[in-house]
């Protein structure tokens, strides 16, 4: 397990809920964090960090357990945004913590906003750049910093009162590191039956395979979500059920007949 360096620019290593999480697959390094202030567009104001767009909740749990249902039904409320995943913290930070020191100049930022623009999961993913340095100015103090102005750039812009949510199921193991620095961030996890997050993994070419290494992956994130849920209270970590999430379901349409994730 790669860890971030112990150091107020950087967070900690993720969140491991007193266990080694099982060998699935899942890279367990990355992290986030935080800003003070930012350049306004025309660069003759400074605007105070709590008018400045940021990532206020993620969307975590296992794999085909409906977080992709949840993140629709989550953008359907007026005011909410999300981009597709990013899997920024899953794959990317990891080499990032390991290529560079916190805090970053804005060509180092442009550098790494390549690379995370060149990997196979960024592929179609729309970043205004232009919006990333008017939120992180001329350099980027923190990783959660970095991560949560790629989340508001990804999206369209939207009200000043807008909520920026993300939604990368893996980034359950950074629930921690991600609270911690951030007060303000809210965690929302999907649970759903084991039985058939294991029927929908075998419904995708890349799901897992092995029964064992899946009912492992799924306890391990079940321990994290309570964990979150003790630690942060019901006012900042929602666990909700994907089976209670389709009970209910929408009309029929594009939202109603895809398969949950």
């Amino acid at each position: 397990m790669t860890t971030a360096p112990e150091s107020d620019a950087l967070i900690a290593a993720p969140d491991t809920a007193g266990d080694t999480p099982p060998d699935s697959g899942r890279d367990a390094a990355r992290g986030p964090a935080h800003r003070t202030r930012v350049p306004a567009r025309d660069g003759a104001q400074v605007v105070a960090r709590d008018t400045v767009p940021r990532l206020s909740f993620l969307v975590v749990g296992t794999p085909r357990s409906g977080t992709t249902v949840t993140q629709r039904l989550c953008c359907e409320l007026p005011d909410v945004a999300m981009p597709p995943e990013t899997h920024f913290l899953h794959l990317f930070a990891p080499g990032l913590l390991a290529r560079r020191r916190f805090p970053l100049t804005w060509p180092e930022v442009r550098d790494e906003l390549s690379r995370f623009e060149a990997l196979p999961t960024s592929a179609g993913l729309r970043l205004d750049r232009a919006r990333m340095f008017e939120l992180l100015g001329p350099r980027c103090d923190r990783l959660i910093d970095l991560f949560s102005a790629l989340v508001v750039a990804l999206c369209s812009p939207c009200s000043l009162t807008a909520r920026y949510g993300e939604k990368t199921p893996e980034h359950l193991l950074w629930w921690r590191a991600m609270t911690s620095a951030d007060p303000a961030l809210k965690i929302v996890g999907v649970v759903r039956d084991p039985r058939a997050v294991a029927a929908s993994h075998r419904a995708v070419p890349w799901g897992i395979r092995d029964p064992g290494e899946l009912a492992e992956e799924w306890a391990f994130d079940q321990r994290s979500l309570r964990a979150a849920r003790h630690r942060l209270g019901p006012r900042r970590c929602l666990v909700v059920r994907y089976e209670d999430l389709v009970a209910a379901r929408p009309p029929p349409g594009p939202l109603a007949d895809r398969p949950g994730r």
